[in-house]
């Protein structure tokens, strides 16, 4: 699940936004989330922020159409 975690990280810093892993990684081990759960959960409290026109899918971010 690291690597997952990693992987989300990097993509969201390469696609300009802003991140706090250790909350993301504190998300996915709290009632044992899945990693697209965790990262729902820590958008919605301000732990991560992306664009407006970025869509977060699976663990990769992508530019909205």
């Amino acid at each position: 699940m690291s690597n997952d975690i990693d992987q989300v990280v990097r993509a969201i810093r390469a696609a300009g936004g802003t991140i706090r892993p250790s909350e993301l990684a504190k998300a996915v081990h709290q009632d044992k989330r899945t990693l697209q759960r965790a990262v729902q959960s820590a958008l919605d409290k301000g732990y991560i922020e992306i664009d407006s026109r970025m869509r977060l899918t699976l663990g990769r971010v992508s530019e909205a159409a």
